[in-house]
């Protein structure tokens, strides 16, 4: 007979072999989707605020 402490153990097995399967998979992929956003940020970042803002320096000094 299967004591509920041991089915806690197979179901928490099954989810760790899931996750670890995954895991890296899916850290790569929000590692990469991170740096896709951080380059838009900043470019739009640059574009919309610093440039303009340098231009009105040289140009009112």
């Amino acid at each position: 007979m299967i004591t509920m402490e041991e089915n806690e153990i197979k179901k928490n097995s099954k989810k760790n072999k899931f996750l670890n399967k995954y895991s890296k998979k899916f850290g790569k992929y929000s590692f990469v989707a991170w740096i896709v956003y951080q380059s838009i940020k900043g470019t739009l970042t640059l574009t919309f605020i610093w440039a303009p803002m340098i231009y009105y320096w040289f140009q009112h000094r």
